[in-house]
């Protein structure tokens, strides 16, 4: 690709750069996902670096992104306004995944890092996520004195490691929003203390027979309802659990 702008910054220079990507894909048994661990090693200067999604679904006309506690709706064809000083941007802010979905049949991207998205206005309908946005200026104004610079935005010679996750549904968000909680919060299993068998010489385990399955604490009855936090109380003994 292009390695940088030319010297007077209108257009791309004619040196060029590489970006080198990575993409692993598993496919887990039962899994209705497919996740992505995707690996981008930056060699070139001022350019953004999106990976898209082609959907095809030329029959939507929303996209939709997590936000904090909220799912957000946007309108995917953006009206221009001659009138406004600062035109509607065809990007959007994003917390954990992005959806489009039309014609009974979507697509969902969990991503774990990537804060913005757009779903192109197009036949492509493509969920096109910014993975590196490498620039050494916050604006071409005020702060596009030398001085200013920050070099080290550019982010060259450093790997970086996304997990994502794809997620093809029949239209419904909500049975989508579940699979994305499961690929980005997997339990953790720790043991924060000494096994019995590094102090106790004559310790004998008990015989335990663990079922399969098991919850600590289950919802029921409970629509568009999720478990936002879940721990042991400080001062006495029993669950905090946040809804």
């Amino acid at each position: 690709i292009p390695d940088g702008l030319a010297d007077n910054r209108s257009r791309r220079g004619e040196l060029r750069g590489t970006v080198d990507v990575t993409a692993v894909l598993t496919l887990g048994a039962g899994d209705r996902r497919v996740d992505v661990k995707l690996t981008i090693n930056n060699h070139a200067r001022n350019h953004r670096l999106r990976v898209l999604f082609p959907t095809y679904l030329t029959e939507a006309t929303l996209s939709r992104s997590g936000q904090p506690f909220d799912t957000v709706e946007r309108s995917i064809h953006k009206e221009l306004d001659a009138e406004l000083r600062e035109q509607p941007y065809a990007t959007a802010p994003m917390q954990d995944f992005c959806d489009v979905s039309g014609d009974g049949c979507g697509l969902c991207v969990a991503a774990a890092g990537i804060y913005e998205y757009e779903c192109t206005d197009n036949r492509a309908r493509a969920l096109a996520l910014t993975v590196l946005r490498a620039t050494e200026m916050i604006d071409v104004g005020a702060f596009a004195n030398p001085r200013y610079f920050m070099h080290k935005a550019q982010t060259l010679d450093t790997p970086i490691t996304y997990t994502l996750s794809l997620i093809p549904h029949d239209g419904d968000t909500e049975v989508a929003h579940a699979h994305v909680q499961r690929a980005l919060h997997t339990p953790l299993c720790m043991l924060n203390r000494q096994s019995e068998h590094s102090v106790m010489s004559d310790y004998v385990a008990p015989a335990t027979d663990l079922p399969d399955l098991g919850q600590v604490i289950t919802l029921t009855g409970c629509e568009n309802v999720e478990i936002t936090a879940f721990k042991k109380a400080y001062a006495r003994d029993t669950l905090i659990v946040r809804l």
